[in-house]
């Protein structure tokens, strides 16, 4: 999850956009995806501890080594030299965590 800086232009939300659609044809460990955006609502840009990140992409990969593979992947990587000057300071957050079967 993140947000971009405020000054982003929608041609720019939309390259992050389809940058973040165009990562499973690149990165064939990628089993399932799903990419969303905030939808502003009061609760969530009004919260105590902090306004709603942006958007927001999740991944789900096979195992651990399939997540690695694609966290190091050069398709992973140019994205992130996309993104990284973009995403507004202290709103990135993730979390890597194993689904039971």
């Amino acid at each position: 999850m993140f947000s971009l800086k405020q000054d982003a232009t929608a041609a720019q939300h939309d390259q992050i956009r389809q940058g973040l659609l165009s990562l499973p044809a690149k990165i064939p460990q990628i089993q399932e995806y799903q990419l969303g955006a905030d939808l502003c609502l009061p609760g969530g840009q009004n919260h105590p501890a902090g306004k709603n990140r942006a958007i927001c992409w999740a991944a789900t990969f096979k195992n651990t080594e399939d997540y690695e593979a694609y966290d190091s992947s050069q398709a992973h990587k140019d994205f992130l030299a996309t993104l990284k000057p973009l995403v507004e300071p202290g709103t990135r957050a993730a979390i890597q965590f194993e689904i039971p079967e």
